[in-house]
């Protein structure tokens, strides 16, 4: 621990915050021209263009008209039904005034018909896992993607069911990434940032929804795991981009493509947490404590904690609540962690931050603190890459 104490905020945090956000900055400009070139090749069919059936033949027509109007795939029975009706001039107006029809332009999310159109870019990611390391990285993209187009509609959406910060309107529920024929109405869908393809992710193992997907694909900054990479080939080949944000990843994405790219996590590249203060923050007096962010991890971690911390002295706290509070039975005076703004409270009243977490780990090197890494080999990498190896 004396060896962590000795390594003080200063220059070192600076230059990481610079580098990192000059390299975000550069991919994120290179994902602005992938996205210029994707809505040069697209062509869309409006709903006012479906009110003249005489425009296309009678088959595609009909799909058509599911796809847009009712934002899905036509079922065999209502094509097969239609097909047979001699009326077709009736079909625009019925399927306007169908139950589900209202049902679904009832959401933000539902696109056709819009007089303002503007380029749509869906952001997709474990964000609502509970864990705030991946619920801040949607808004992190954001403001990357802000800093280089204002132009843009940007939406996110997550599989899992927690809250994570972003303007409410315009994310998309959770069923909607199964729903391909919305999907395909964007004009730029990024996976990333966090593990996506470490543990498996779904729809992103799935072969038909792989295949499915028409809209151009980017990963993004994503953390990758041989096998999963491996289930998820599909995507990864077919991806405009595709970028891992540690050597680890890059090699399990790297069997798949040879022009992967390094893009450090999206909270890492993000300006927005970084202090360039090493004194005070935000009028808070800085502590002289540590600061544990711990996880509900094996019983021998557990343990070795336990006699590690002061509980009486140090500041403990965890961030993926809904796993950890286990943990209150053992440390009864740790925090649960629910806001980013609270943990980085604690960060910034903190003489040193040591973490089981690696987003712990990120948000003490951006806000300018001494840290410890412990146990995870994504920590590992991480402070090896800005040569802090001695502080794992």
């Amino acid at each position: 621990m004396a060896r962590c104490q000795r390594f003080g905020p200063g220059r070192r945090g600076e230059l990481l915050c610079l580098t990192t956000v000059l390299t975000a900055r550069r991919c994120g400009l290179r994902l602005s021209g992938q996205l210029q070139m994707a809505l040069t090749q697209r062509s869309r069919i409006s709903l006012a263009d479906l009110r003249d059936p005489s425009r296309f033949p009678k088959s595609d027509y009909i799909e058509h008209l599911y796809r847009i109007i009712l934002q899905r795939e036509p079922d065999t029975d209502g094509l097969q039904g239609y097909s047979r009706r001699e009326d077709t001039q009736n079909l625009f107006r019925e399927f306007l005034g169908s139950r589900e029809f209202k049902e679904i332009s009832r959401n933000t999310a539902y696109f056709s018909g819009r007089t303002i159109s503007r380029p749509k870019i869906l952001l997709f990611g474990a964000y609502g896992n509970g864990n705030i390391g991946d619920a801040i990285q949607a808004i992190s993209l954001l403001r990357v993607i802000r800093s280089i187009r204002q132009d843009l509609e940007i939406w996110a959406c997550s599989q899992l069911p927690c809250q994570f910060p972003f303007p409410f309107e315009y994310v998309l529920p959770s069923k909607h990434i199964y729903n391909v024929s919305l999907l395909n109405q964007f004009d730029l869908m990024i996976i990333g940032g966090g593990g996506l393809l470490s543990h498996p992710h779904e729809p992103l193992t799935s072969e038909e929804w792989q295949r499915s997907i028409d809209v151009p694909v980017s990963l993004f900054g994503i953390g990758a795991e041989r096998q999963v990479a491996h289930e998820c080939k599909t995507l990864i080949k077919k991806a405009l981009y595709v970028s891992g944000r540690d050597e680890s990843s890059l090699r399990a994405l790297r069997r798949f493509r040879s022009d992967v790219q390094f893009v450090p996590d999206p909270v890492l590249a993000d300006p927005h947490y970084c202090s360039w203060s090493t004194t005070k923050r935000n009028g808070l007096t800085v502590d002289r404590n540590r600061l544990w962010i711990i996880k509900n991890a094996t019983d021998i971690h557990t343990h070795k904690l336990a006699r590690m911390i002061d509980q009486d002295k140090d500041q403990i706290c965890f961030i993926e609540p809904f796993l950890d509070f286990p943990l209150l039975d053992i440390f009864p005076t740790a925090h649960p962690i629910h806001f980013i703004d609270d943990l980085i409270s604690l960060i910034d009243q903190s003489a040193v931050v040591i973490s089981m977490r690696y987003h712990g780990c990120i948000l003490a090197l951006l806000r300018n603190k001494p840290v410890v890494g412990l146990f995870e080999q994504k920590s590992l990498e991480l402070l090896l890459r800005y040569n802090l190896a001695p502080f794992f």
